[in-house]
């Protein structure tokens, strides 16, 4: 009996879920970048994915900070599902970002995470006039 009532409970779940994924068909891609005619320097454009129940958690740089600040966050979700990204950390106007994706129950994750940082500044040769 215990058997069939979580079956019961499994099934509604699942109906529940189907229901809700057919009503918020989005694309759950994540655009932060203010500037967007300029987005900056791309110092990173990587293809993530995972599988079933599997999370993605990553962080740019993987190690240490950037050398100049970010500009430009975009987090497309290249297989429309209904994951959000999460900035967990960093982010725009910060030298580092830490991003986590959960999976929806029962979908494999795909994006395609750019960013971008401030321009280096360009340093303007200093001109001396000798006098002689």
């Amino acid at each position: 009996m215990f058997k069939v009532g979580v079956a019961i409970c499994l099934i509604g779940l699942l109906i529940n879920q189907a229901q809700s994924f057919e009503l918020s068909k989005l694309n759950r891609s994540h655009n932060e970048c203010p500037d967007q005619t300029n987005p900056g320097v791309q110092v990173a454009d990587q293809t993530l994915s995972g599988g079933i129940f599997e999370k993605l958690h990553f962080r740019i740089p993987e190690s240490g900070l950037l050398k100049n600040k970010i500009t430009c966050i975009l987090i497309t979700d290249l297989k429309d599902g209904h994951n959000d990204p999460n900035i967990k950390s960093g982010g725009v106007g910060s030298n580092v970002v830490e991003i986590d994706i959960n999976p929806f129950l029962f979908e494999t994750l795909k994006y395609r995470v750019q960013v971008f940082v401030e321009e280096p500044a360009t340093t303007t040769a200093a001109t001396t006039t000798l006098k002689f």
